[in-house]
């Protein structure tokens, strides 16, 4: 793919990606909770979750976004979460607890490259800051399994670090920072838009955003009838 040539790799591996979220959960929790708010409100706000849906969040962190839809989908829906930190997972689930509302086998911490779930399964997924932190070779593998877990139709919101601005100084100053400092600096900016069309989505909004200095994207795309 040619984009391949254009994103930077990312060489943390996920047991170094899992070790860093065991160190920094609280902090991260408090952090994703202030800085990252309102970009996930608007990304919620354009899923537009409904009652009876069957939602999956990838990459869910420390739960601010799962707990803000579980009640929307009511008793004949359910939210998924998945997250490859442990950590992150347990103060999610210690939330969805504390509300009354967990539910077992609702949050899985796994490596999403591979989703285990059936086909057409889902009726949205949301993806927050997370599709930045798969390396480049990876990304059209967890893409294609997103594509197979959406029904026909079904839609996807995408939140992450914008590839397309490259005149922006924040974004050139960062992208020398993740070559220059690989193993302490996994996020880089990917094209979001033109990886989810080579997946077979079709996008359907493109909105940009600011995530402190770091020009960012929200992206609504849907999954067509056929492949």
């Amino acid at each position: 793919m040619e984009l391949e040539k254009q994103s930077f790799r990312v060489v943390t591996s996920k047991a170094e990606a899992n070790s860093f979220h065991h160190r920094i959960g609280g902090f991260y929790d408090r952090m994703t909770g202030w800085v990252e708010a309102p970009l996930r409100k608007q990304g919620l706000n354009l899923l537009g979750t409904r009652a009876g849906e069957r939602v999956l969040e990838i990459g869910l962190g420390s739960g601010h976004s799962i707990l803000a839809r579980v009640k929307v989908v009511e008793e004949d829906g359910k939210i998924y979460g998945v997250d490859i930190s442990e950590d992150m997972i347990e103060i999610a689930k210690s939330k969805l607890e504390h509300e009354k509302l967990f539910k077992e086998g609702d949050l899985l911490s796994i490596d999403a490259i591979t989703l285990p779930y059936p086909t057409g399964m889902m009726d949205a997924i949301f993806i927050n800051f997370t599709l930045e932190l798969f390396d480049t070779l990876e990304i059209s593998k967890f893409l294609a399994e997103c594509y197979r877990v959406l029904r026909p139709g079904g839609r996807v919101v995408v939140l992450g670090l914008s590839g397309q601005v490259y005149k922006a100084l924040s974004l050139r100053l960062y992208e020398w920072a993740h070559r220059r400092f690989l193993k302490k600096i996994d996020y880089r900016p990917v094209f979001i838009p033109q990886m989810l069309r080579e997946a077979g989505f079709n996008i359907e909004r493109v909105e940009p955003r600011k995530r402190g200095t770091i020009p960012a994207e929200i992206i609504l795309a849907r999954r067509g009838a056929s492949r």
